[in-house]
């Protein structure tokens, strides 16, 4: 029974808290004004992309810098859409608080994939497959891709490829680079051995790639890494091998 009283209390408490804070928030109080910005900035571990002081420029040149402006004249909305522009800004999320501050939530573009293209030139590109600036610099050891990627490839086929091998832990510590030769023709320089793999397209990639980690498992393994200079997984059902010259 004491129990239930202390829930249905509990219950209630909450309700009023949220009834007063509605109507502070909902004032039309001329006299509030703002009295600060609570900013967070979040997805900075790949890199500080986007700073505070950045922010604060932008909302003052757009004449929605907040403190002190009355509460009723500042639109949230508008203060997201603003910052909303910014190419290495993914979402943000403004608000009034019941203490008359304006909270702005910020989460920074996530940068995936190193990129450099004989076309295209050098860039990252994030995890919703947008090209960040070329002036973007990251911290994170990302997967590289190089050579003629065009932007319809790279944002299709090749990123779903990238991506695959980013999740699988073996591959993503094998891998270190994926070479365009042309659209039908990827090769695959990896972190040990001294060899070269060639995917051809990219269709059946997971199959290719399970036969190579066969291969490596059971061949390389025994006869050395540094056996071969080029291990072509095309075609299907077949690794073929071509011999380095110091064997």
């Amino acid at each position: 029974m004491i129990k239930r009283i202390f829930i249905l209390f509990f219950v209630i408490s909450v309700v009023v808290y949220l009834l007063l804070a509605v109507t502070v928030l909902n004032s039309s109080d001329p006299e509030r004004v703002c009295t600060d910005i609570e900013l967070t900035i979040k997805d900075s571990e790949h890199g500080d992309f986007i700073s505070k002081n950045e922010v604060f420029a932008i909302l003052k040149r757009h004449k929605m810098y907040p403190i002190d402006t009355k509460m009723e004249q500042i639109s949230t909305k508008k203060i997201e859409n603003q910052l909303q522009k910014h190419p290495l800004i993914d979402q943000v999320q403004c608000y009034k608080t019941p203490s008359n501050k304006i909270g702005i939530d910020i989460h920074q573009k996530i940068p995936v994939l190193r990129v450099s293209s004989n076309t295209l030139g050098s860039f990252l590109v994030d995890n919703k497959r947008g090209i960040m600036p070329s002036n973007t610099r990251c911290v994170a050891d990302l997967p590289v891709v190089t050579g003629n990627i065009t932007k319809e490839h790279l944002q299709g086929e090749l990123y779903d490829f990238i991506n695959y091998i980013d999740e699988d832990d073996f591959w993503n510590n094998q891998i270190s680079q994926v070479h365009v030769v042309k659209k039908n023709q990827i090769e695959i320089i990896p972190r040990v051995g001294e060899h070269i793999v060639i995917l051809g397209d990219l269709s059946d990639y997971k199959d290719k790639l399970k036969r190579l980690k066969i291969f490596y498992d059971k061949v390389l393994n025994q006869v050395g890494w540094n056996k071969y200079k080029v291990i072509n997984i095309e075609i299907s059902n077949q690794v073929i091998c071509t011999k380095a010259n110091n064997n």
